[in-house]
């Protein structure tokens, strides 16, 4: 079970629907993409692929986990790129996926229902007149 499926209805965020595209064509950009067999055999071995890391660095900031100002930093230890590269990454990374990224927040202000209170009604109640 992934932590998104931890997330209710109305709290998931919604991630563009190229994400996936977006980041592995980042991962070739910057040279790091696996072929299926490096892929398979990282698997195999525990470890994780580098466009899975990615994607989990994009998740760890949308899910305020980690601040974007720390993006960089987890992207050169996770991918062991030099500190240039994981900039730019995370440049990229932000300009492509993170400002496209639909949070809850933004979700239930558009979705909530807005109740309209009456007033109370008059009493029906049967008076005389008293003269």
């Amino acid at each position: 079970m992934t932590d998104f499926d931890n997330y209710e209805e109305d709290e998931r965020r919604i991630f563009p629907p190229q994400t996936s595209s977006i980041i592995i064509r980042l991962a070739e950009k910057y040279k790091i993409k696996e072929t299926t067999a490096e892929m398979i055999e990282k698997i195999g071995k525990g470890d994780t692929p580098n466009v899975t890391k990615i994607a989990e660095t994009v998740a760890a900031v949308v899910e305020d986990k980690i601040s974007f100002t720390e993006v960089a930093s987890v992207l050169q230890d996770k991918l062991n790129l030099t500190s240039e590269a994981a900039e730019a990454l995370a440049n990229d990374l932000e300009k492509q996926i993170l400002v496209l990224v639909k949070k809850p927040s933004s979700q239930k202000s558009s979705q909530e229902k807005i109740e309209i209170k009456k007033p109370p009604a008059p009493d029906d109640s049967y008076r005389e007149l008293v003269e």
